[in-house]
C-alpha cells in the first residue's frame, strides 16, 4: 500500500510497482491513495508490465495520476497514464480507480496503453475524470491500436465507468 505522493523524473512512476520485466508476476490486495506524477508511464498500481501472463487483482487507486512527459514523434511512449496501469499486458480483475488521470498521449481510466497485446479485464470500474492532450483517450483503456486488431486481443467482462467527463466512445480511442 502507498499513502504518499510520488514524483519521478525517471521513466516509470507508480504507487506500488514501477515495472515488471518477465513472466508470471502478480500484484494482489494492494492500493494507492497518493498522487503520482511521472514522465513516461504513470499509474496507481503498476506503471509498466511487459508480459501477458502477469496478473493484477483486488487492487485500487484513489490518487491523482499524471504523466507529464512531452509526446512527440521521437518520444511516442511519453505521457502515458492509467489509474491501475500505465502500459499493461496480462489479466486485471476486481480492481478500480477513482482518482483523476491525465497525460499527453495515451490516457485511460484503468489502463493508459495496452499496445495491442493480450489483456483480460473483469469486474473492474473507473469513476474519476480523464484529461488528455492527445486523442488516445478512453474511459477504460486509452490506446490499444499498435498491433491492429485489438478486439481479438482484449476481453472485458463486467467492466464499466462512472464519470462526468469520460470519452463518449467509452472503452478505447478505437471504438466508434
Amino acid at each position: 500500500m502507498n499513502h504518499g505522493a510520488i514524483t519521478s523524473e525517471n521513466l516509470y512512476a507508480s504507487g506500488i510497482v514501477g515495472t515488471f520485466a518477465g513472466a508470471s508476476n502478480s500484484i494482489s490486495q494492494s492500493y494507492n491513495t497518493g498522487d503520482i506524477n511521472g514522465l513516461k508511464y504513470a499509474s496507481g498500481i503498476i506503471s509498466y508490465s511487459s508480459n501477458s501472463t502477469n496478473t493484477f487483482s483486488e487492487c485500487f487507486n484513489v490518487g491523482t495520476i499524471e504523466a507529464t512527459g512531452e509526446y512527440s514523434t521521437e518520444n511516442t511512449d511519453f505521457g502515458i497514464a492509467g489509474g491501475i496501469g500505465g502500459r499493461v499486458y496480462g489479466t486485471i480483475s476486481n480492481c478500480y480507480s477513482a482518482g483523476d488521470v491525465s497525460g499527453a498521449n495515451a490516457v485511460g481510466g484503468l489502463v493508459g496503453d495496452n499496445a495491442g497485446y493480450t489483456m483480460k479485464m473483469s469486474n473492474c470500474y473507473f469513476s474519476g475524470n480523464i484529461f488528455c492532450e492527445g486523442d488516445s483517450i478512453g474511459a477504460i483503456i486509452g490506446n490499444d491500436t499498435k498491433n491492429g486488431d485489438y478486439a481479438s486481443k482484449i476481453t472485458l467482462t463486467d467492466v464499466y465507468y462512472i464519470s462526468y467527463n469520460a470519452p463518449t466512445n467509452g472503452l478505447t480511442n478505437s471504438v466508434t
